[in-house]
């Protein structure tokens, strides 16, 4: 992306050529996000606020679009903001992960991270999730049953999804403060957040929900005593710092909604609804069997079922909550909305 072009197609270059389209065509309005899984998720949550004949939405790539990574979009979203200065407005728009910008914005001892953070904070035509990103809401607690039941046909809930991530975001919320506090101050070295997930995943332990927390418990506990010894001063200041967070709707019951979303959705959720979703199957399979009368009809309906749900079901588990948007109850999608509210305050 070269700077001539981003400055040839700012937002007043799309008001502008909206006047060569039809009358009664609908303004096209540029979306510009990160990555091609962006695409459909900001396409839902922008889709209410299309108008026919008036404005319509075209969620886009940036240029450079072969890098793949979570480091490569970033980048091409530090590119977005640094080169299109000045050049967003009501007809063209950026929706980004927030990643720890919106909770750190105002405590980064690092000027760079500070002046991205503040950009997106304060340029109204910067969309942002709230969430670490885009996977958090689709790994959003209260819309998991959906997404069992989507997969596997099978309402039977075995399941409080609710509870579980209460549970799990208590116990990781201490070690989630230690690594937003020093990521803040610039010191992330000393707690990565490679390690940090490293902690905070899921085994593939499926007897035993408890246990895996019990287990997962543990090793938060000895993680934080360990950077409580190494880092006394930042210990010190710790609570003033959880209620800053607090402020910013960081709560210990939470917690998971700032992890980062792919450690979240990989490693956490699917962790606990692989071994849900087999048994789900496996009951719906047993029903079938005890409810067929003879062999053919055993057969067309276990084929029959089979073929509705895949055979391959963690495949399909894992494409499910990808298209899961059942999340728009979150208390931090309201904040989207407001968002989007504020530049269309008429639709």
């Amino acid at each position: 992306m070269t700077t001539d072009i981003v400055e040839n197609f700012n937002s007043s270059y799309w008001n502008g050529a909206s006047f060569l389209l039809p009358k009664g065509k609908a303004k096209p309005i540029p979306v510009y996000v990160e990555a091609e899984e962006d695409i459909a998720f900001w396409r839902n949550v922008l889709q209410p606020y299309e108008q026919p004949n008036k404005v319509q939405f075209e969620i886009r790539l940036p240029i450079n679009t072969l890098k793949k990574g979570k480091k490569a979009a970033l980048d091409r979203t530090e590119e977005i903001l640094d080169l299109l200065a000045g050049g967003t407005g009501k007809f063209l728009l950026i929706a980004v992960d927030s990643d720890y910008d919106y909770l750190l914005q105002g405590h980064y001892v690092n000027p760079d991270k500070q002046a991205v953070a503040d950009e997106i904070a304060t340029n109204k035509y910067i969309l942002q999730t709230y969430t670490y990103s885009i996977e958090n809401f689709r790994c959003y607690a209260d819309s998991l049953h959906g997404v069992v039941v989507s997969t596997v046909l099978n309402d039977e809930r075995l399941f409080d999804y609710n509870q579980i991530f209460t549970i799990y975001s208590k116990i990781i919320y201490p070690l989630l403060l230690w690594n937003l506090t020093l990521y803040a101050n610039n010191e992330e070295e000393e707690f990565t957040m490679t390690t940090l997930c490293k902690v905070v995943a899921l085994t593939a332990n499926e007897a035993n929900i408890i246990s895996e927390l019990e287990a997962l418990e543990s090793r938060v506990n000895a993680k934080v005593v360990a950077l409580e010894l190494a880092h006394g001063t930042h210990k010190s200041n710790l609570e003033l710092f959880a209620t800053a967070m607090q402020a910013k709707g960081l709560e210990p019951q939470n917690a998971y909604l700032f992890l980062q979303g792919h450690t979240l959705e990989d490693k956490v959720v699917l962790m606990l609804l692989r071994p849900i979703a087999r048994k789900l199957k496996e009951e719906r399979v047993a029903a079938i069997k005890a409810a067929a009368n003879s062999k053919k009809e055993l057969k067309n309906n276990i084929d029959y079922y089979h073929n509705k749900i895949g055979k391959k079901l963690d495949h399909q588990l894992a494409q499910t909550i990808v298209k899961n948007t059942n999340f728009k109850n979150c208390y931090l999608f309201d904040k989207i909305e407001t968002d989007i509210a504020a530049i269309f305050p008429n639709y």
